[in-house]
């Protein structure tokens, strides 16, 4: 295989396991293109491809104990010694050190040093589209923090990940091995007490379920009952094209 009219003697994979068909080696040198084809990096030393962010801004890349940053021409924006380096979002990433991770900004500057299990992507703040929000895990729980390590919701909970609805800003916790729903400020919108919780695509209701032995069915926010169900197995088809918003599966 020829690329640029050099000849290709293996791909290189990234951490995942994918092939990167920007970076190669031929002969004693590693080889990284850029989204155009021209050469942007060239060396003898081991080149190990650790990420490429998914909208195709940077490229990660180890070099001996550093994490380094570049743009797709090219030109390093920072080094870092650290386990791991990962794009996120919004020039956003975060950093392992040991079995800790920190968040930092595409500039190199430490937002947050290595104090978390896990740091996840979350929601932009609606009110301050600068304040972003993560989910992060501390001491075996997860909670919610901004990137100047604010704590938006304390860490209580084993599970916490956003609703189906676009019109929420609430989110699905797990404590104790039930469900319930909170909002924003960490208020009980839905008590924590089922084994299943999803809100409806619009906000007006949810689909619960109180043991796994038993039917989903929906309620309303004041927890009546709006459509009993001992049948059948719900299924929110928001999600999965051509349906529309709101539309239901039931199976049996």
């Amino acid at each position: 295989i020829r690329m640029n009219n050099i000849v290709i003697d293996e791909f290189i994979e990234d951490k995942q396991g994918w092939f990167c068909d920007r970076a190669f080696k031929s002969g004693d040198y590693t080889y990284q293109l850029n989204w155009h084809g021209q050469i942007i990096f060239k060396t003898k030393e081991e080149l190990k491809i650790t990420y490429n962010s998914y909208n195709a801004k940077y490229l990660v890349f180890q070099k001996g104990l550093y994490r380094v940053l570049t743009n797709l021409c090219g030109k390093i924006l920072f080094k870092k010694k650290c386990d791991e380096l990962i794009y996120l979002e919004d020039d956003f990433f975060k950093f392992k050190v040991g079995n800790l991770w920190g968040l930092m900004y595409k500039d190199g500057f430490v937002m947050i040093k290595p104090k978390y299990q896990e740091i996840l992507l979350g929601r932009i703040d609606a009110k301050n589209h600068y304040r972003r929000t993560f989910y992060a895990k501390l001491n075996d729980k997860f909670g919610i923090i901004d990137n100047c390590d604010e704590v938006i919701i304390p860490f209580l909970y084993d599970e916490i990940k956003i609703t189906n609805s676009h019109y929420s800003e609430d989110y699905i916790v797990k404590q104790n091995g039930k469900y319930g729903i909170i909002n924003d400020k960490a208020e009980i919108v839905l008590p924590i007490k089922y084994t299943y919780v999803e809100e409806t695509y619009y906000r007006k209701s949810y689909i619960v379920q109180n043991n796994e032995q038993e039917c989903k069915y929906f309620i309303d926010k004041k927890e009546n009952v709006i459509l009993d169900n001992k049948y059948f197995d719900i299924v929110d088809l928001t999600a999965h094209r051509p349906f529309a918003p709101g539309d239901y599966f039931v199976k049996n």
